[in-house]
C-alpha cells in the first residue's frame, strides 16, 4: 500500500537513498533468514525499485559483495522469472547465477517478512 507507493515515488524522483535490514526483532528465526541466503541483522543497499507486471520488486546489494537471496525472484527462481518479467527488467538469470556479486532482486513481501 501506502509505504510502497511513497517509497517508489521518492526513489523515482531521486529524493530517496534507501537501505533495508533483515529482522532484528527476532520475529523470524536466524535459521530461516539464513536458509534464504540472507544475513541476520544485516543492512543492504537498495539499488532499484520497480513495479512490474503486478510485482513489487527491489534490487538490493549486500555490501559484502557475496551471499545473496535464494527465495522468490532469486537468480535460481524459475517460477517467477517468466520471459516477460526478464525482458521487462533486462535480467538474465543464467549469467546472474554464474557470478555472485551480492546484487539480487527480491519481492516486497519477502522484504517485509525477513
Amino acid at each position: 500500500g501506502k509505504v510502497w507507493k511513497k517509497l517508489l515515488f521518492a526513489f523515482d524522483f531521486g529524493d530517496c537513498l534507501a537501505t533495508v535490514c533483515t529482522d532484528t526483532k527476532h520475529e523470524t528465526s536466524e535459521e530461516e533468514i539464513e536458509k534464504f541466503g540472507l544475513v541476520p541483522g544485516h543492512a543492504y543497499a537498495v539499488l532499484n525499485l520497480k513495479e512490474v507486471l503486478g510485482q513489487k520488486l527491489l534490487q538490493v546489494k549486500n555490501p559484502w559483495s557475496r551471499k545473496r537471496w535464494t527465495g522468490p525472484f532469486s537468480a535460481g527462481d524459475k517460477l517467477n522469472w517468466t520471459p516477460q518479467m526478464k525482458a521487462a527488467l533486462k535480467y538474465d538469470t543464467e549469467s546472474e547465477a554464474l557470478f555472485d556479486d551480492g546484487v539480487f532482486w527480491i519481492d516486497w513481501g519477502s522484504i517485509r517478512k525477513y
